[in-house]
């Protein structure tokens, strides 16, 4: 019942505090005039991140009163109170980058402080990777990483409200599976909030969370990646990495290839995968709902991994097949100036890619072995394809 009631609350409280906000003429200052790198062409107020915070801190301020073990998460509240307040300030008035770090190092030293740290990464097939002395630098610099994340995946209306209320939620589920009731409230307290926001930021959106939203929302998911890995039964570490992995792994490779490229990585750009299938012909609505449907996907392999662990490298590998064909289709089609989805060409190239690194890898295997099965490094063999056939 608390976790319901949770839940319902949030989103109630991120519903109606957003309403409000747009109904208070005095915020109407506080907009997003459009420039050459925005995806939306009239101004939109930017501060709707406080009303999902507002509704987070009033829902998590009653679980403490009520729910036991939510104690721990103290570190959140001191850390988030920085992290929003910077946001507020960024919003209001563009801060430095520098004192922008500085706010999301303070923060990420109070987790550290309390003793929330990254010993080891476990990892299906691989095992765990012992971080030693890395430990303390590598948890700060994941949750910094976390924060400016997700700040760099808010461009588009829906797209960073909407993954924080699908993530949000299975990492609720699994919590509840392991038996972690505490990290399921502050899940569910964070999935009904962004859910409340995103009624008004659905394309075409209303309002814009700002700075101070998405980057409390990547504040919130760092840590709950650190903390559930310190608890017993554990989730592991690459859990929350691998349900919000498409919107990680769009901004870190978009950061990587501008780092190469020699520019300013944290100036406005429009070179982000999402931006690029809008400017392909895309519209905002079709972007968010291909990008929950992978976060959907990946959060069912998660529950998959716990459930039936043998299964999940298999899943996880349709789930990132299915996805980069749907891609290459449609970006086909666009290409050649057309809207058809289905192309026999282009589905037969995928699948014969597809076959021959499946013979080029067995192959490898069988002339090393002199074509001959060994149980030991054949099983090894066979596990290993799935993270194979993605890479």
């Amino acid at each position: 019942m608390i976790g319901i009631g949770t839940f319902i609350l949030s989103l109630a409280l991120s519903y109606v505090g957003t309403l409000l906000l747009l109904r208070v003429h005095s915020m109407r200052r506080f907009v997003d005039v459009p420039n050459q790198r925005s995806s939306h062409e009239v101004p939109k107020l930017r501060l709707g991140g406080i009303a999902i915070v507002g509704s987070f801190a009033v829902v998590l301020t009653i679980l403490f009163a009520v729910a036991p073990g939510m104690e721990m998460f103290l570190p959140l509240v001191l850390g988030a109170m920085i992290i929003f307040g910077a946001g507020v300030l960024d919003d209001f008035r563009s801060l430095h980058p520098a004192f922008r770090f500085a706010a999301q190092l303070l923060a990420a030293g109070i987790v550290v402080g309390f003793g929330h740290v990254v010993e080891g990464i476990y990892l299906p097939l691989v095992g765990t990777i012992d971080l030693g002395v890395a430990a303390l630098p590598f948890t700060v610099l994941f949750i910094v990483t976390s924060i400016n994340f997700f700040n760099f995946v808010d461009g588009i209306d829906g797209l960073a409200a909407g993954s924080a209320f699908i993530a949000a939620g299975f990492i609720a589920i699994i919590a509840f599976m392991v038996g972690h009731a505490p990290l399921g409230y502050l899940c569910l307290a964070i999935s009904g909030s962004s859910l409340g926001f995103l009624q008004f930021n659905i394309p075409p959106s209303r309002l814009f969370m700002g700075d101070s939203g998405s980057t409390f929302l990547g504040f919130c998911f760092g840590l709950i990646a650190v903390v559930g890995d310190g608890l017993a039964p554990r989730i592991p570490f690459f859990i929350p990495v691998l349900i919000l992995s498409s919107l990680y792994l769009d901004a870190g490779l978009t950061l990587i290839m501008r780092a190469i490229r020699g520019e300013k990585i944290f100036q406005a750009h429009r070179t982000h995968y999402y931006q690029r299938l809008l400017q392909l012909g895309l519209n905002h609505k079709q972007v968010t709902a291909l990008e929950y449907g992978l976060t959907v996907m990946l959060g069912i392999s998660a529950i998959v991994y716990f459930r039936a662990g043998g299964f999940f490298p298999v899943l996880l590998t349709l789930c990132w097949v299915t996805i980069f064909t749907f891609l290459i289709l449609k970006i086909r089609s666009l290409e050649r100036g057309d809207r058809l989805l289905w192309e026999r060409r282009t589905v037969l190239v995928v699948a014969s890619d597809l076959i021959l690194i499946a013979a080029a890898y067995f192959g490898a295997y069988f002339v090393r072995m002199n074509f001959r099965f060994t149980d030991p490094e054949g099983i090894a063999v066979l596990k290993a394809f799935p993270v194979v056939l993605v890479i």
